[in-house]
């Protein structure tokens, strides 16, 4: 399993902390060169997807994660890739205020405080979301998810407290993220 990085217009160091947060784990990584490249085109993911990884593994799985406007294009490419020969098995949407999400293929929100939380999951979201609690700055909660702790919401409301990095690693193990 692949996991597909998608920045938004942050420092580069800030997409290294991030990945290092995740050390204790194996995972494959490819990692979108935003903002070099634009984060919001889901075209220009696509076309780095096929020049990194499209040709070299029959019938990968993937998960997606995209940052702040690095959602924009990551639900772009989620929606490309799952129509090709790509099972993408979640896309991670992190502070991607006022983006609509929809689609095939499971979807969960993280966002840097509450209003954050609340406002997007009206564009859409997953039965599972994230918002942290105390709020943190919108460039925290990428940097440092292993950090940021919150509450892990189900469609019903309930919750329970969580580290952000917890709550991501559940969805890439896909270990079933459990409400009590």
């Amino acid at each position: 399993m692949i996991i597909l990085l998608c920045p938004g217009f942050n420092p580069p160091e800030f997409n290294t902390s991030f990945k290092a947060a995740f050390a204790h784990q194996s995972y494959d990584w490819v990692v979108y060169p935003a903002p070099q490249s634009p984060p919001y085109s889901a075209i220009a993911i696509l076309d780095f997807w096929d020049q990194s990884v499209g040709k070299t593994i029959n019938k990968p799985e993937v998960v997606i994660i995209g940052f702040s406007a690095g959602v924009v294009g990551a639900w772009g490419a989620a929606l490309g890739l799952s129509l090709g020969q790509v099972k993408v098995k979640a896309l991670i949407a992190i502070d991607g205020w006022g983006v609509a999400l929809w689609g095939n293929f499971p979807i969960y929100r993280l966002s840097h405080d509450y209003f954050t939380h609340w406002s997007s999951l009206a564009l859409g979201g997953g039965d599972k979301n994230f918002y942290a609690d105390p709020p943190v700055g919108h460039l925290d909660l990428w940097r440092s998810p292993q950090t940021t702790r919150g509450w892990q919401v189900n469609s019903n409301g309930s919750k329970k407290a969580i580290a952000a990095l917890d709550f991501i690693e559940k969805i890439i193990n896909n270990f079933p993220v459990i409400l009590t």
